[in-house]
């Protein structure tokens, strides 16, 4: 359901990003993030659980979608990994204290409060207008273009190989450890923490690169490759000594391609940005929601190392497809 509600408004956002602007936007997501945590945290019955997923979805997927608008149009590439860290550090936070707080018996609601009030924190701190200097032109077959544009679709296989493939990681990664005689929760949850902050670090250290001129063909193409070393070691041992130089290279290999993936998706489509953004996290959201339940179903048949390496197999597939950029470099 959470999924539900991302996809919603992921696909909604150039619209309702037209009658708000930007701004109002990013505040009505921020507002539903915080309620949907309130609601999931309070609510007694299971259609308020499952509501509260919704709502929490759908700000995020307005957030995914016009904060790297925002960040390219302002900041440019370097804040473009700016924001991809805060995003992912957002990620590493949520699967750190979450699970100390499991580990010492607190009360699983407790978690959903803290994250409601995370939020809405950011809502004194937004500026009075947040607007693009490139609006959305209107146009006439932008869709069908899409579709054509050998480029997107090779953007949105290291999109989906990256972002898709580490939202389905974090989903198992601490189930996957603790399984059997397994790590401690707390040890796998550290474990997951330290996989998201490296993705953190990793995003903005993408920016930065790229905007030194560093080729995309090393951020976007041979990157991925180290995601996918890091899944094959984990499916092999999972033992904290290879987990966790398994894990610092996933989250180096998921999200060094961030920035320039979403400046070359902008690129491709420069009168209309919003739309390949849309398509992207439409396509990086609904791997997700139809392959965690899969790969859940292989962890409870105790095939878990082979979920992990046809998921190693997707990110390689997407570095391969970009190892030749999907725009022309700037001049």
């Amino acid at each position: 359901m959470f999924f539900a509600g991302l996809l919603a408004t992921t696909v909604l956002a150039p619209a309702l990003a037209a009658r708000t602007g930007v701004a109002g936007a990013t505040r009505f997501g921020c507002i539903t993030c915080g309620a949907g945590n309130a609601l999931f945290a309070a609510s007694p019955w299971f259609a308020g659980l499952v509501a509260g997923r919704v709502l929490v979805g759908a700000g995020l997927g307005l957030a995914l979608v016009l904060g790297p608008i925002f960040a390219r149009e302002f900041g440019g590439v370097r804040l473009l990994g700016v924001f991809g860290a805060g995003v992912t550090l957002g990620m590493a936070a949520a699967l750190g204290v979450g699970s100390v707080l499991e580990d010492a018996g607190v009360e699983w609601r407790v978690a959903f409060v803290l994250s409601a009030i995370v939020g809405v924190v950011a809502l004194p701190f937004l500026p009075a207008r947040m607007e693009s200097g490139a609006p959305e032109r209107r146009g006439g077959g932008l869709l069908g273009a899409m579709l054509r544009s050998a480029g997107l679709w090779r953007v949105a296989l290291v999109y989906v190989g990256s972002f898709g493939v580490q939202l389905i990681v974090g989903a198992w990664l601490i189930h996957y450890l603790t399984q059997g005689d397994g790590m401690a929760v707390s040890l796998a949850g550290l474990l997951a923490f330290v996989m998201f902050g490296f993705s953190a670090t990793a995003r903005d250290l993408g920016g930065t690169l790229s905007a030194r001129g560093v080729s995309p063909v090393i951020l976007v193409g041979i990157a991925p490759l180290l995601a996918t070393l890091g899944l094959v070691m984990i499916s092999i041992d999972r033992s904290f000594e290879v987990a966790l130089p398994a894990v610092v290279l996933m989250g180096i290999g998921f999200s060094t391609p961030y920035a320039v993936m979403m400046d070359e998706a902008q690129r491709l489509f420069p009168q209309r940005p919003l739309a390949p953004i849309t398509v992207l996290q439409v396509g990086a959201n609904a791997v997700p929601m139809i392959v965690i339940p899969i790969v859940g179903a292989a962890l409870a048949e105790g095939s878990g190392e082979a979920a992990l390496i046809a998921l190693g197999a997707v990110c390689a597939i997407g570095g391969v497809a970009n190892l030749r950029p999907a725009v022309r470099a700037r001049e």
